[in-house]
Parts: C-alpha cells; sequence; structure tokens
C-alpha cells in the first residue's frame, strides 16, 4: 500500500485526547476524538472498467485458527445436544404469511448481436455477506462480496454493476469485502461501507455518502482507520446503522498474527460519526471512537448497533452483544451511547441482563452435498427499536432437536430495569440460519415484524425464507421466497454461508420490506431480491357508544356499553366503578365519569370515558320537613358570586350561611339545620343581587 496515501487516509487528533472512563468499576471504555478525511468522489456512472478482481481461500481451517476453534466448540455441542432426524416446529402458524412482490436474481442483461437479451447470473463471493436498502423513491441497492447491485423497482430496471474494487480503484488495490449499506430517510441518501485489506498496516474502513437518491449519482468517499489503536490489528465483520444526526458502524480487531482464536480476536469498537459531514461532501468527517470496551473487566465483542423501526432514532443509539462463542449462554449485553458526539454528557451504558430462553452455538446446516454450511456463532444480527420495545435476532442452537434455529428476543422496560425475553424459532426439518428482522407496524401498538433468513436441509439446498411476526406474539407459516437450484461445493470443508442477510423496511410504505438472501446453484452461491409485503395490523378501536343515563336524582340505574374493534382478540375490560365490572356493558351506575379499559392479545391499552348523569330532584328542597341537613338544587345561567341566607318568617336575617362563587349549571347547596330551633324559615340564594331561589324551611 502507499504510505503517502495511509498518511493522508485518516487524522488522529492524539493519545492526549483519548479520555477513560470507569463507571462503578463495572464498565470501563475509552473514548478518542477522530476526523476522518475525505479521498475521493466516484462517479459509478463513468466507470467503464472494471476488472472485479476476487481472491478466495479454499483450504480447510488450520487447527488452531478461529474457525477450527469454533468448529471444535460446535462438536462439543453436538455431544451434549444430538441432532434428531426429525425435529418438530416450535410455533403454530397463524395469520396471514407475507406476501410476495416483486422477485428476482442479481444478474446482468446482456444485448447480444442478433438482438437477443442473455441474462447472466452475478455470482456471490465466500460468502455473500448479503446486504439491501431500499428508498423512498423505490430504488434498490444491494451489495454482497464484492459488487454493488443498483435496481430501479419502478422500470423493473438494473440501474449498475459494480464491483467495490472498481469503487476504490484510483487510490487502493487490496481486497474489497464486508459490505454494509443503508438508505437514510432523513436525508433521502445512501451509505455504504466496507472494508479494505487484511493486515494491520493496510486495514481501512471505507464509508461511502450517496450525494443524491440515485446512487449512479456521485459518492463522497472517506477512510477510517482499520487499525485505530496503531497496533496490529485489523478490522473484520462490521455492522452499521444511522441516528437522527449520525452513521454508527461496529466493527471487530482482529490481530495479525495469532496462535489461537482467543488471541485472534482482539477487541470490538465503536465508530460514531457525523453523517451530515458525509452528505454535504465536507474535507473531514467528525468522529468518535468508543474502544476497550469491557464489562466487569472483560471484554464486550461482537456488537450490532440497533436501527430504528418506522424511522431513525437519535441522539442516543442503542446496541446488544452476547456471549456469542458459548455452548449455551442466557447472557445479553445492552449498550447505549447517551447522545451525540458534540455532547460532553454523552457516555456508554451497559447493562448486563439474564434472558428467559438461552442460545447457543448453532450447529452447521445440513445440504444435499457432502459438505456443511457454515452458521458460525450465536451473535446478533440484526435489530431493531420501536414504541420503547428492541425486537433482535440471531441463529441459535436448539438443544431440543439439535438444528440450527432461529432466536427472536425482545428488550422492553429500557428506562428502568431491562428485561429480556426470547423464543426459539426451529422448524421440523431444515436449518435456518443467519436471519435480519425489519419492523412492518404502521401504530403505536404495533410491534409487527417479518424475518427474514437463509435455508438448507439435506432435502432443501440452501435457500431463503421468511416469515412474519404478528404483535399478539404469534408467527406465520414460514414462506420459501427462493428454492435452492443445486448445493454449493466452491471450497474444501464446511462452505460459507452468509454471513449476513439483507433486509430493510421501506420507509413511505409501511408494510412493506425488501430482503436480499443467499441460495445455491450449480456448485456456486448467488443473490435472491424479494419484496414481501405484511397484512395491515389495524390498531384496537375503542368507544362508548351506549349510554343511560340515572333514571332518577341520585339513582344507579345507569349504564355504559363499549365497542370494540380491531387489534387482536381476546379483549380484557376493566371499568372504574366500584364494582371494577369487567364486561362490555357496565350496569348499576349513578352520577360520575366512568373509564373504561380494553388490553387487547397484543397488550395493546386503550381507554375512553363518558359521563353518567342523574335526572334532576323532585323537589328544590330535601328533605323538608328536616332534623339536621338539608340540600337546595338550583341552576345557575353563568357562573358567578352566589349569597345565600336565612330568614325567619318575619323576615329578619337569622345566617349568613354562605357567600362565594359557584359554577353555570346545576348546583347542590346543603346546611346543617341542627343550631335552629323548630319552626320555619325561609331561605334565599341570589346571584349578582338577583334572586335564583327562595324557599321556605322547615324544622322538626
Amino acid at each position: 500500500m502507499d504510505m503517502n496515501f495511509k498518511k493522508i487516509a485518516y487524522i488522529f487528533f492524539g493519545l492526549a485526547l483519548c479520555s477513560s472512563f470507569t463507571w462503578g468499576q463495572e464498565v470501563t471504555y475509552d473514548k478518542t476524538p477522530f476526523a476522518g478525511q475525505k479521498i475521493a468522489q466516484v462517479y459509478p456512472g463513468e466507470i467503464t472498467e472494471d476488472w472485479m478482481p476476487s481472491l478466495t481461500n479454499v483450504e480447510m481451517p488450520l487447527p488452531g485458527s478461529s474457525r477450527h476453534a469454533m468448529n471444535q466448540i460446535k462438536k462439543q455441542s453436538e455431544a451434549k445436544y444430538p441432532r434428531k432426524a426429525i425435529g418438530i416446529q416450535s410455533w403454530d402458524p397463524s395469520g396471514t404469511a407475507p406476501g410476495i412482490g416483486m422477485n428476482f436474481p442479481v444478474a446482468s442483461k446482456i444485448i447480444l448481436p442478433n438482438g437477443d437479451t442473455l441474462i447472466s447470473l452475478i455470482p456471490g463471493g465466500t460468502p455473500n455477506d448479503n446486504t439491501l436498502a431500499i428508498s423512498d423513491s423505490g430504488i434498490v441497492l444491494t451489495s454482497f462480496n464484492s459488487r454493488l447491485f443498483a435496481y430501479d423497482s419502478n422500470l423493473d430496471t438494473a440501474e449498475m454493476l459494480v464491483s467495490l474494487h472498481a469503487f476504490t480503484a484510483q487510490f487502493t488495490n487490496n481486497d474489497k469485502y464486508d459490505p454494509k449499506v443503508i438508505y437514510d430517510p432523513i436525508a433521502d441518501r445512501f451509505i455504504l461501507v466496507f472494508l479494505n485489506g487484511r493486515q494491520s498496516y493496510e486495514s481501512l474502513i471505507i464509508v461511502c455518502f450517496s450525494t443524491t437518491n440515485d446512487p449512479a449519482d456521485p459518492w463522497n468517499l472517506y477512510s477510517l482507520p482499520g487499525n485505530p489503536l496503531s497496533d496490529s490489528t485489523w478490522t473484520d465483520y462490521p455492522a452499521i446503522s444511522v441516528t437522527e444526526g449520525e452513521l454508527f458502524v461496529t466493527g471487530n480487531l482482529i490481530n495479525d498474527v495469532a496462535a489461537t482464536w482467543q488471541t485472534g480476536f482482539s477487541e470490538s469498537v465503536i465508530w460514531q460519526v457525523d453523517k451530515q459531514n458525509g452528505y454535504d461532501g465536507d474535507s473531514l468527517l467528525t468522529t468518535t471512537l468508543w474502544s476497550n470496551l469491557k464489562y466487569l473487566d472483560t471484554l464486550i465483542r461482537n456488537i450490532h448497533p440497533v436501527q430504528g423501526g418506522s424511522w431513525p432514532v437519535g441522539p442516543s443509539q442503542y446496541l446488544l452483544s452476547n456471549r456469542n462463542f458459548s455452548i449455551l449462554s442466557d447472557s445479553i449485553f445492552l449498550l447505549e451511547v447517551t447522545g451525540d458526539q458534540y455532547d460532553g454528557n454523552t457516555v456508554l451504558d451497559v447493562n448486563l441482563g439474564k434472558s428467559n430462553v438461552p442460545y447457543g452455538m448453532p450447529p452447521n446446516g445440513r445440504q444435499s452435498h457432502v459438505d456443511s454450511l457454515a452458521t458460525n456463532d450465536a451473535r446478533v444480527l440484526g435489530a431493531f427499536i420501536e414504541n420503547g420495545e428492541i425486537q433482535y435476532v440471531s441463529v441459535t442452537l436448539d438443544t431440543s432437536t439439535g438444528f440450527a434455529a432461529i432466536y427472536h428476543g425482545f428488550v422492553n422496560n429500557l428506562d428502568a430495569d431491562p428485561v429480556f425475553t426470547a423464543t426459539i424459532l426451529v422448524d421440523d426439518s431444515l436449518d435456518l440460519g443467519y436471519p435480519n428482522i425489519a419492523y412492518t407496524g404502521s401504530h403505536s401498538c404495533s410491534r409487527q415484524a417479518i424475518i427474514g433468513m437463509d435455508h438448507t436441509s439435506p432435502t432443501r439446498d440452501p435457500g431463503v425464507s421468511a416469515l412474519l411476526y404478528h404483535s399478539n406474539d404469534t408467527y406465520s407459516e414460514l414462506i420459501s421466497l427462493k428454492e435452492a437450484e443445486g448445493p454449493v461445493n466452491k471450497i474444501s470443508g464446511y462452505e460459507r454461508w452468509g454471513d449476513y442477510f439483507g433486509i430493510q423496511r421501506k420507509y413511505n410504505d409501511n408494510n412493506t420490506v425488501w430482503t436480499a438472501g443467499f441460495y445455491g446453484k450449480s456448485n456456486n452461491n448467488f443473490t435472491w431480491i424479494t419484496e414481501l409485503t405484511a397484512e395491515v395490523e389495524l390498531p384496537l378501536a375503542v368507544s362508548i357508544t351506549d349510554v343511560d343515563h340515572a333514571t332518577t336524582f341520585q339513582g344507579t340505574d345507569g349504564a355504559l356499553t363499549v365497542t370494540v374493534g380491531d387489534g387482536f382478540t381476546p379483549y380484557q375490560v376493566q371499568w372504574n366503578d366500584p364494582d371494577k365490572q369487567t364486561g362490555f356493558t357496565a350496569t348499576g351506575l349513578g352520577q360520575g365519569t366512568y373509564t373504561v379499559t380494553i388490553i387487547d392479545d397484543a397488550e395493546c391499552v386503550v381507554r375512553d370515558s363518558m359521563v353518567i348523569e342523574e335526572a334532576k330532584p323532585q323537589s328544590n328542597v330535601f328533605p323538608n320537613p328536616a332534623v339536621d341537613l338539608v340540600t337546595l338544587y338550583f341552576e345557575l345561567e353563568k357562573s358567578g358570586t352566589v349569597e345565600v341566607k336565612l330568614y325567619d318568617t318575619k323576615g329578619a336575617l337569622v345566617k349568613d350561611l354562605y357567600s362565594d362563587k359557584a359554577k353555570a349549571g346545576s348546583n347542590f347547596f346543603s346546611f346543617s339545620m341542627s343550631p335552629l330551633n323548630a319552626g320555619s324559615y325561609v331561605l334565599r340564594i341570589t346571584s349578582k343581587g338577583a334572586d335564583v331561589l327562595t324557599r321556605r324551611l322547615i324544622k322538626q
């Protein structure tokens, strides 16, 4: 690599500005400002020469390597939880499955001399590393090792196919891999992140920002150091998300030379990037590096950011991690970068939670060929946050069958003590791998999401599947998006599968997502793109529609009836009357305001309130005669001060009882007659000098 280029690839503000933090002796980390420097503006439409170079190692994992060590853990797991010949599907399919719209392979069209069109499938790398983004205007941008493909869904036309190498050929000739793409609906732009080089001296993170919503237009390219700590490490396995104002990139730092996989992994880091710098094409990219991330003096590894479900969130950013190399574990790390990098109070919080369902190292996937498909480990592979809940997915061991299954996790109560729960989705015959998840709900109570994944079995070679998660905690049937046209057989030993699955919500079409997955054909692997639509979940509708007022003064024969629709049945009904009635009609109600609370099967809560009125008293005075308390009823046209005075029958003032403001409408005034002698009296109520009520009272 050109060392002069390396010097301008990024600016490091110096170790003197690196800050170390310790929170309660549990969480420690370093926080360091960086600035990536703009290295180019690339015009994909002007790339006329694309050699698409690619190098693949086909040897089996060497003893002592990270992948060899991981396979040893898988063997231990298989011995403890052996695979059964036939599994049992873990969920009872319910509701409507996702609908399949446009679907097609990543391919190029070649016009032959005779005018015919030849469709040429574009093979993926080893592994595919599928990633996908979809713009509001319908442009699909997908990437895989190691190419970038754009497709206009409105015109049903491939718009661009370019290699990551051609994107950066003018300044670096190293290997380009591990791409990630994302669409930012706030800016209406795309972001592409990929890695350059596999040694510490050449490792770079290439960060690309589109200048328009058309990926064929120019891109602003920046680099961040893949060896940010200036040691012998390089960056691997990135994950990305966008918030309101920033781009987050996570990655693992790997040692150049390591005897075992334990020493091969150095640490996981978080990059916090000002995305507006990139959109504007500024010369510097303001960035903060979070490194040396430890909980109880143990490094947190394989960190995955949590993307906003219906829209980017912010300024804080949640992230997830787990003990992905464990045979079985229930530990989940919830991290939060509490603000943007310009806020001096921004810190990194870490919460270690325990899930109610453990996850574990998944077995490799089976196919018709003797070589199995690598499932890697149990790390988090996709996550979103919506309505105060995080949903995430990973691949896991199912201990009851020994199959590779999907781990669908949830984190709730984020503002207090987070609660971690999960469901394992295991098929009766398929190994499931590399899931990802996207939110498809359209209202504040919806938890609906589509989970996409790769599938494989001895009788169904590697293809693509999806299912719909409903807000009432049920799942649809698993549908096939693309069946394989043959096994994969590219390298010695187990075949690379995954390592990612591309999925994104179309932000201006709530119930639609697009996916990009891995399928086999003719011993090779390819990418299949699918548009999926979820059924619309209508919000719970609650309205008190029938009102029967009390028929007598101070009567209790009033009734209210609530009408409930949509949401998910069954419904729980709770009135706030003294009897806490639970039916759709509450009876025996007196005057007052009543509230009904409806909770549907998705735990959505909606309330409605109504006033029960009572009949006016037949007499203005009651009781009369009276021994003690007497009550008078009167009405005011307007609010104002009222005066209440008591006279004897000769007109002499006995008592000035009251003088204060009263509201317009019906009013009651009561007082005790016990201080009076038996006999007749006259009570007079006036407002602003005008008579309101005059009545004769009898004291017994």
